[in-house]
């Protein structure tokens, strides 16, 4: 990834990240420029997809490539592919 980050003191901003009544001292605001998707032993580490997702908002790895070309790439083959593919050449 590539892109900026600083450190923010912002009252509006810290407001929206309270826990329990609790402000941040600070916060960290990142623009970022680009990505690079493309680490498949990421993908299978981040355990954020797999047969039952913990967070059904997070799009898949095949649906990430499909809106990154603008459909383009056939990403639910590509999420249908993978497990096999990681099995048999990951490690």
């Amino acid at each position: 990834m590539n892109g900026r980050a600083r450190i923010s003191a912002d009252a509006a901003l810290l407001q929206r990240f309270a826990v329990g009544g609790a402000l941040p001292r600070c916060v960290l605001v990142i623009a970022v420029d680009s990505v690079y998707f493309q680490c498949a032993r990421a993908i299978q580490r981040s355990r954020l997809w797999g047969e039952a997702p913990a967070r059904p908002d997070v799009p898949t790895p095949g649906a990430i490539l499909s809106a990154l070309t603008d459909a383009a790439f056939d990403g639910a083959a590509y999420d249908r592919e993978l497990p096999a593919r990681q099995q048999a050449t990951l490690y």
